[in-house]
Parts: structure tokens; sequence; C-alpha cells
């Protein structure tokens, strides 16, 4: 009877063991899948994001995708038949904000300006850009009843005028540096000081997108430069009009491409979580391919997205290109960049009178994009 009741307990001791095993198992197993918090903007250049996290499990067969949670803030990055990450939405709290969220440990990617991580990986936050996003899309948009109607106009008005002429724009962001080397390049003195009479071209720093509008309706500014939508969102609303596409205005074996966002990653999550940051470029990729290959129904969900007019929401995306690949123009056009900014002193820390190629280990990890 002693060993029976010996067994019985031998046996209910090595089924408990059995079982705290699995759950202990299976909480390590949880444990594992990381959580991939990302930040976008709503707007054109970043519409693919939107697209894929719509469109969600309708894109199952291509092998990765997001499976909803919460809609609009919490998703499931599936690759194949594994959940890699559990993703979070981080609300957009603009270029500077996502930067800043990633110096402390806040946010493991963003979709945003390839100047605002330059400038933050200077002064040492560590980071690194791990795929180009897209190109051009920059404009010039004046206000609706100027008389003047292109660039070479706009070049004469600026070169006779006795004052500043006052262009609305964000600190920091890639149309703002682009348009500003090549008003440079054409002879004319730029300025951010209001007290700088001898200039040629007043930057005034609209701080966001949302504000680029209502400075040209009330006349805040002659115009402003920007990518999509907006420059395309003046017109549709009748206040302003596009005198200049930036690819049509500089000779092109000096700029054969224009990055303007790119996606980037902290460094501890390029450590941590690289499975979950490959199989995301994977889906970016792919989406920026379906994008283009459905014209149609991408240009609906921009405009649903946006709020654009569809009409407008197609002429917007004309002037955008994805990128999925650190090609030798988009390495041109990032050199340019780079050169600029320490032109003007802006590069103080670990860039500061680089040249790319100097630096190309500081700045980018491609090790993560798709094989071709």
């Amino acid at each position: 009877m002693k060993k029976f009741w010996i067994g019985i307990l031998l046996s209910l001791f090595l089924a408990l063991a059995f079982l705290g095993g699995c759950s202990k198992g299976g909480t390590a197993e949880k444990a594992q899948v990381p959580e991939l918090r990302i930040r976008f903007s709503k707007g054109t250049c970043h519409t693919p994001m939107q697209v894929a996290l719509q469109k969600g499990e309708a894109f199952k067969d291509w092998g990765v995708y997001f499976k909803p949670v919460v809609p609009n803030e919490r998703y499931e990055l599936i690759k194949g038949e594994k959940k890699v990450a559990d993703l979070v939405i981080v609300p957009d709290t603009g270029v500077e904000g996502a930067i800043n969220l990633m110096a402390q440990g806040q946010l493991d990617v963003a979709l945003t300006a390839i100047i605002a991580y330059m400038t933050g990986i200077d002064r040492g936050v560590p980071m690194k850009i791990i795929s180009p996003l897209n190109c051009c899309g920059f404009a010039l948009a004046l206000q609706e009843d100027s008389q003047i109607n292109n660039w070479q106009e706009f070049l004469d008005l600026v070169r006779r005028s006795s004052e500043p002429v006052k262009i609305g724009a964000c600190r920091n962001w890639t149309p703002t540096l682009a348009f500003d080397i090549i008003f440079k390049q054409n002879g004319l003195k730029t300025t951010w000081d209001p007290n700088d009479r001898g200039a040629n071209i007043l930057w005034v720093d609209l701080k966001s997108g949302t504000n680029f509008i209502p400075a040209l309706a009330s006349k805040q500014v002659l115009g402003f430069v920007s990518s999509q939508p907006e420059p395309q969102k003046a017109e549709a609303d009748g206040v302003g009009k596009v005198v200049a596409q930036i690819q049509d205005v500089v000779p092109r074996e000096e700029w054969p491409s224009f990055p303007c966002c790119v996606i980037g990653a902290t460094d501890m999550a390029i450590r941590d979580k690289k499975e979950a940051l490959t199989a995301f470029l994977e889906l970016w990729h792919k989406t920026t391919q379906w994008c283009k290959q459905n014209p149609e129904e991408y240009n609906a969900i921009v405009a649903q997205w946006t709020g654009l007019p569809l009409e407008i929401a197609r002429k917007a995306d004309e002037t955008v290109i994805y990128q999925d690949k650190p090609d030798a123009a988009w390495l041109k056009g990032a050199g340019n960049y780079l050169d600029a900014l320490n032109r003007e002193g802006v590069l103080t820390g670990k860039l500061k009178g680089k040249k790319l190629d100097e630096v190309k280990g500081e700045l980018f990890d491609f090790s993560m994009l798709p094989k071709k």
C-alpha cells in the first residue's frame, strides 16, 4: 500500500512538473514575440503603410501581412504561419518628435525625412536608416492670385524684389533643404533671420504642413515648399498653384534622385528585432509594388485616408517614386544632402565635415532589405 501511494504521489509530481514546464514554455514563447512600435504620418508618401494595414489579411498570399487586433492601433505582423511581432501604431508627433521618441527608446521604427535621420545620428541618437522609401514629390506652390506661373518667372521676381520674398517651410524637412540648395545654385541668398534684409528668400518656419495652406490663404507667405499632398491640396482649395516641381528645375546629372522619406530603426531594434524588421520591410516593398500596379484602388485609399478629392490624390501621387533599394542615384542624392548640411554648419557631431562614403556605416544598415 505504501508503494502504491508513493507511486501516485510521484505520478502527480511528474504531471505537475510537465504542466509547469508547458506553461513556462508557452510564456517564454509568447515573450519571444517582440513589440514593434512604429510611427508614420498621414500623407501621400506614407500611404502604402495605410494600404498594408487596411488590406490586412487580403495580402496573406504574399506570405507576410498584418492581422488587425485593434484597427489603427495594434496589429500582428505575420510571416508565413508565424507571428513575428506585435505592431503598435504610435501617434504622429512630427519629424522632430519621431526622432526624440527614438532617442528616448519609446519608438522602434519611423517613416520620416532622411535629413532628420542625418541630424539625429549626427548628435548621437542610436539609430540607422534601414531602407529608402520614396523620392521626388517636392513642389513650390504660390498664392493663387500671384502673377507668377513658372519657375523662371519666380526667379525673376525674387531677383528684382527690393525685400526678401517670404516662403513657408518647415525646418529639418527634406523639401526645404532641397529647395534651399537649388535657390543657392541659382545665385539667391536665403535666410531664416527676418532681420536679414540682404537676403533674397526669407524662410518662414510654419512648423507643420497643416499650416501651409492657411499661411498661403492669409498671405503670410508668398508661397511654400513641401512634399505632396499639400501643393496639390492648395490648388484643390483654390488658394494656391504649383509653379515648380523639383525634378524639373535642376540638371539631372547633378541631382539624379531626390530622396525624401526613409525608413529607420533604433540600434536596439536592429539588434533585438531583426526578424520582425526584415518581415516588415518585405511587406512594405511588396505593398509599394501593389500600389503602382493597382492605381485606381490605391488612389481611392489615398483619397479616403487623407481627405483629398480623388483627382487631387491621383495628381499628388504622380510625382512620388517609391524606392526599394539604395541605388547609385539615390546615394548621390543622399550625399548631396549631407554635403549641404555640412556647408550650412548644421552638423556638429559625428557627421561633421564627412562625405557620405566615410559615414555609410554610421548612417545605413541595409542588411534587412528583401533579397532579389
